[in-house]
């Protein structure tokens, strides 16, 4: 009896670690850093992360001295005077839905970005495969189409689309190499974009403007 008790309470523990698991991300902030980065680029601010994922501010000692403040949305943070020292660091805990807007006071025209947090389990997808992996979004950031290409060895799919609140605002199939959406009606902001074949998902975001 004591050995299943023990057997429960371990797998029960297991359980709650896997479902309070959460991700920190790190910001390289400089004079430089924002959104007109490249999306892979360490000082791209533009992050869109789940409720209860933390990001980090890492000074980088580029263009003088810096801060970091919200200047809108639902979060609020602030990380003091400004500083010039490289390595140091400011970090939150995002855990409101929604866009929240931050800035270097001394030089917000070029260090700005914005968070987008979304509902826990929003951006996991099951796998990435590689016949999925180099699907494409074009043009991203976009206005009016939203044209979704396919891997040369996928023919059949299934497109879903969630906003930032983790509606579902889009579930249909696609076919061929290429399809596209009109997105002009759509409200500015980030969306979750999920292809899926088979077992197999991938997903990628894309920037309304």
């Amino acid at each position: 009896m004591k050995t299943r008790l023990l057997l429960t309470f371990f797998l029960f523990s297991i359980c709650l670690i896997y479902a309070q698991q959460t991700y920190t991300y790190t910001i390289s902030w400089g004079f430089g850093s924002n959104p007109t980065q490249p999306n892979t680029a360490p000082n791209y601010t533009l992050r869109t992360i789940e409720v209860g994922d933390t990001i980090i501010w890492e000074w980088v000692g580029d263009g003088g001295s810096h801060n970091v403040v919200s200047t809108g949305g639902p979060e609020s943070f602030d990380s003091g005077s400004t500083i010039s020292t490289p390595g140091n660091t400011f970090s939150h805990t995002f855990t409101l839905l929604g866009d929240t807007s931050f800035e270097c006071e001394p030089h917000s025209g070029n260090m700005n970005g914005i968070i987008t947090v979304v509902p826990e389990g929003t951006l996991l997808s099951s796998d990435n495969f590689d016949d999925l992996s180099n699907f494409k979004i074009t043009p991203n950031p976009g206005k009016e189409i939203m044209n979704i290409e396919l891997p040369n060895n996928v023919q059949n799919a299934r497109l879903q689309v969630f906003d930032v609140l983790g509606k579902q605002i889009i579930n249909q199939e696609i076919s061929g190499l290429e399809s596209n959406l009109r997105v002009a009606e759509w409200n500015k902001g980030v969306y979750i974009v999920r292809v899926i074949t088979g077992e197999q998902s991938q997903t990628k975001r894309f920037i309304k403007q």
